[in-house]
């Protein structure tokens, strides 16, 4: 049994009403009219067929299906990201910590080193701001000052430690700028907040 025009309506106004995103939109139309055609089939009125397809659904609600839709599109998206993190932040480490032992010896390619291993920070410092962004409205107000000032202070200093390596302009201001960031509010926030998660635990009963 097909539904009528106004009944067709009916479901096309509560799906629009709750859901914002036109593709799930046309998706949950489909899926709930064919639902309710086939339980008026069987002889089901259409109300109590309309109730039992969006209790099949979501029983929490239509709105509950596009939170979830945009939790997993957004949760990809963060875990690409984060794995992009993760990656050039091991490659900037490994190319730093590379570079200081080849320049301890004296051996060459030490300020290469150093240069690929700035550009991965600075790769890493750009994913760390993005993720701190897209979370921004998420998280507390310190910890978004900690995220902004760690990410947009290690892009400073990084691009100015490859000035420095190119003998650009400006290279000693951009290292110096980004080190202030770092030291008077990205560190003093990490270390007090440190503490203070360790200190809530201990005071937590064992």
């Amino acid at each position: 049994m097909e539904l009528r025009d106004d009944q067709f309506e009916q479901v096309s106004l509560l799906v629009n009403r709750s859901v914002s995103m036109h593709s799930l939109r046309v998706q949950l139309l489909d899926h709930l009219c064919c639902h309710i055609e086939a339980q008026m089939d069987a002889g089901i009125s259409f109300d109590s067929a309309l109730k039992e397809a969006i209790l099949q659904l979501s029983p929490e609600g239509l709105t509950a299906v596009e939170e979830r839709t945009i939790f997993l599109l957004t949760f990809k998206k963060q875990l690409t990201m984060k794995k992009l993190l993760y990656f050039t932040g091991f490659l900037a480490a490994l190319f730093t910590m590379s570079s200081m032992t080849f320049r301890t010896f004296h051996w060459p390619y030490g300020n290469v080193l150093m240069f690929f291993g700035n550009g991965f920070l600075l790769l890493s410092m750009i994913c760390l701001l993005v993720i701190a962004i897209r979370n921004y409205s998420s998280i507390s107000s310190s910890a978004r000052i900690r995220s902004l000032s760690g990410a947009i202070g290690g892009m400073i200093v990084a691009t100015g430690s490859m000035f420095k390596f190119l003998h650009w302009p400006g290279a000693n201001i951009l290292f110096l700028l980004g080190a202030v960031v770092l030291i008077c509010v990205f560190l003093p926030i990490l270390f007090f907040q440190l503490y203070k998660n360790d200190v809530a635990k201990s005071s937590e009963p064992v």
